[in-house]
C-alpha cells in the first residue's frame, strides 16, 4: 500500500506543479500557446487521474481493512483514467464552446460502456 501510495502522490504533485507553471508563467496567447495548452490539458488530465486514483484506491483499502494488492490498483488507475478523459473533454468542450447535454450524456454513456467492456474481461 504504501508503495501505491507513494507513486500515486509523486504524480500527483507533479501534475499539480506543471499545472501551477502553466497557469502563472506560460500565456495562451502568445507564441508559445500550443505548449501552453498541450500542457494545461496533460497536467489537468493526470491531476485529475491520480486524484480518483487516490479515491479509489484508498477508500476502498480503508472500508475493506486489507491489502487490495496490485490488481485492484490497477483498476482505480482505470476507473481514474477514464473519469479524467470525461471531464478534461468536457472542458475542451466548453472551451471550444460546443458543449451541450447531448454532448455530455454520449460521452458519459461510451465511457460508462468502456468500463463495462473493461470489467467483464477481468472476470
Amino acid at each position: 500500500m504504501v508503495r501505491y501510495l507513494l507513486l500515486t502522490t509523486i504524480i500527483f504533485l507533479l501534475s499539480a506543479t506543471i499545472f501551477y507553471i502553466t497557469i502563472t508563467r506560460l500565456d495562451p496567447f502568445s507564441e508559445q500557446n500550443e505548449i501552453a495548452y498541450f500542457s494545461f490539458f496533460f497536467s489537468i488530465f493526470i491531476f485529475i487521474a491520480s486524484f480518483f486514483t487516490f479515491f479509489f484506491f484508498f477508500t476502498a483499502e480503508l472500508f475493506s481493512q486489507i491489502n487490495l494488492g496490485m490488481q485492484y490498483y490497477l483498476i482505480s488507475i482505470r476507473r481514474g483514467t477514464l473519469i479524467s478523459v470525461f471531464l478534461t473533454t468536457l472542458l475542451g468542450l466548453k472551451l471550444l464552446q460546443i458543449l451541450g447535454i447531448v454532448e455530455i450524456v454520449l460521452l458519459g454513456v461510451f465511457l460508462i460502456l468502456l468500463e463495462i467492456i473493461f470489467s467483464t474481461q477481468n472476470n
